[in-house]
């Protein structure tokens, strides 16, 4: 099904919602004409959309994804939001599908502060002054442990795969999260693999399944474990380590060898 962004006035679009990622549309508008958005748990905080809300008070509405392939599957099967929030890697495939609508950068107040190595990303460019998605967040991904559960842990990715700690470790349910660093750990370049190296990589993670709680993208579960106990480590973003920290629980977010 296409898209296009005509549902939301100019005005609306030319405010500017900071936290936006991909422009899409339904085919018929809301009512009371609130931009309709759709992100991650936390994204919807009204501290990312100051000057958005300034100048439209009432004007978002948000609605909640689980993960990546969630947010892909509610919107190619209908839903109508108006700016989508996935990953990066996931543009093509929403492009693909006819669900994009392209957006004009110089309609975005900031676009010119923007990173050049981000607004030069493959699969962005629409052409003609436009872009299929518009960076404006980023982080690093590694391992958050509780450093009173595990003791001086040599600063590595191999923690993830320590039978001591089986059962009480989580990872990312993400194919370019925890196979990249499988790849990594198997001596291969995640990025360009062989059949052969792909099955080395599959053997990998297929050592350190038995040793997981869980593959999951639900960050709030994963802190929720670390806090309790439950799980002495597991694969985060470095958003959950700050969470974590700012509650006073006993956590570390390495910086691993391998990258």
């Amino acid at each position: 099904m296409a898209f296009d962004l005509k549902s939301i006035s100019a005005k609306t679009v030319c405010a500017g919602l900071t936290a936006f990622a991909l422009a899409l549309s339904s085919t018929v508008a809301f009512a009371g004409d609130k931009l309709q958005y759709f992100t991650w748990s936390g994204y919807e905080l009204p501290d990312f959309n100051k000057s958005f809300l300034a100048a439209h008070p009432d004007g978002v509405e948000a609605s909640i994804f689980g993960d990546d392939d969630d947010a892909f599957t509610k919107v190619k099967a209908g839903f109508r939001p108006d700016i989508a929030h996935p990953c990066y890697d996931k543009v093509a495939r929403w492009n693909k599908e006819g669900l994009l609508q392209p957006i004009d950068t110089k309609r975005i107040k900031n676009w010119d502060s923007i990173f050049p190595v981000f607004k030069n990303l493959p699969d962005l460019q629409a052409g003609d002054g436009k872009v299929w998605m518009v960076p404006w967040d980023w982080g690093n991904t590694s391992i958050l442990y509780r450093t009173d559960l595990v003791k001086n842990p040599e600063a590595s990715w191999n923690l993830l795969w320590d039978k001591q700690y089986a059962g009480r470790m989580a990872t990312i349910d993400a194919v370019h999260d925890t196979p990249v660093v499988a790849a990594l750990l198997a001596g291969v370049n995640p990025f360009d693999m062989t059949p052969e190296q792909m099955d080395k990589v599959a053997e990998k993670l297929r050592e350190q399944r038995p040793l997981l709680s869980n593959y999951t993208t639900d960050m709030t579960s994963v802190e929720q474990a670390l806090a309790s106990g439950q799980l002495v480590a597991a694969m985060t973003w470095n958003a959950s380590a700050t969470s974590l920290k700012k509650q006073g629980v006993p956590v570390e977010f390495m910086k691993p060898k391998e990258g």
